[in-house]
């Protein structure tokens, strides 16, 4: 061990700080990150499939308004940074997230457009919470 590199300390120190609530959070971040990506592709895609039943720019317009919240990120962060756990509130946020995209889906198969717009602005006002509030709380 005295002719040990560098890279091979680095390698066995990094397999050390592997832990399971790393995996964890590598598995939380990459779902919660792909349904907030995905999710305005999903809706455009979505009002596609639906034809005669809602104009086709209604899908840029969920897309929108799914996207523009994400501006809102410093006055959304504020519960988060005064949470005493704020594993619950990204908690929340991650259900509130898939709660309004669910909603949205419904309401557009119901033809209800005005009702859809609003879920889909719930679903992208949890986008800051979702993608810079749970890089917060990484390990």
């Amino acid at each position: 061990m005295a002719h040990e590199s560098a890279a091979q300390r680095g390698g066995r120190r990094l397999a050390g700080a592997v832990t399971p609530t790393t995996w964890r959070y590598l598995a939380v971040a990459t779902l919660v990150r792909v349904v907030d990506g995905g999710a305005a592709v999903s809706l455009v895609t979505l009002v596609v499939s639906l034809p005669g039943q809602v104009s086709d720019a209604a899908g840029g317009l969920l897309a929108a308004l799914i996207t523009a919240p994400q501006l809102l990120g410093p006055l959304v962060a504020e519960p988060l940074a005064r949470a005493r756990d704020p594993r619950r509130v990204v908690a929340a946020a991650f259900a509130g997230l898939g709660v309004a995209l669910a909603a949205c889906g419904l309401l557009l198969d119901h033809r209800e457009l005005a009702l859809a717009a609003v879920a889909a602005t719930a679903a992208g006002s949890a986008g800051p919470l979702v993608t810079g509030g749970l890089s917060t709380q990484s390990v």
